[in-house]
């Protein structure tokens, strides 16, 4: 691989997972861990056993407390980071993690494969709304554009990113 296609990948995951940061945590209230309300910790260790918490926040949406989780598992090839967010009951509103495209469910790329044949090193995450049954799972694409697919491999919505691959890789 050469340089500018590394450069292109550092900067461009660096920006899927600034966005990431700034969706969990906009206008962020730094949180210890034993500043966390019990509620929400019990469901956060009940979701996830093993996590550790990398950074928590607090943040008002819609009047309302949610608290942000920078969370990671494991070690090595086998580790895995993601974010989550919970209200202050302890129900969990969204995680986001990142996938590799051979993660992806079958449908799912083949969904995006049929208007985007051509896609390549896209940086994907896999968004989960709510938990149990009503859990709404969808699959952000983001390469010259943003798309979001649902898990049947229909195509939610797209738009264009503000970035160009040709100035990045200058």
């Amino acid at each position: 691989m050469k340089w500018g296609e590394r450069r292109f990948r550092f900067l461009a995951w660096g920006a899927v997972l600034a966005l990431a940061a700034h969706w969990a945590f906009g206008a962020e209230k730094a949180l210890d861990v034993d500043d966390i309300p019990a509620k929400v910790r019990e469901a956060l260790k009940a979701k996830w056993p093993k996590a550790k918490i990398e950074h928590a926040a607090s943040d008002e949406v819609k009047g309302r407390t949610v608290y942000g989780f920078e969370l990671s598992e494991g070690a090595g090839q086998k580790s895995r980071k993601w974010l989550a967010s919970f209200n202050a009951d302890g129900k969990l509103r969204e995680s986001r993690e990142e996938l590799k495209p051979g993660d992806l469910p079958k449908p799912v790329l083949q969904g995006l494969q049929k208007k985007f044949p051509v896609i390549q090193k896209a940086a994907v995450e896999r968004i989960t709304e709510g938990e149990g049954k009503t859990a709404k799972v969808t699959y952000e694409f983001k390469f010259a554009m943003q798309v979001n697919v649902d898990a049947s491999g229909k195509i939610i919505d797209e738009k264009e990113l503000d970035f160009d691959v040709e100035e990045v890789d200058e």
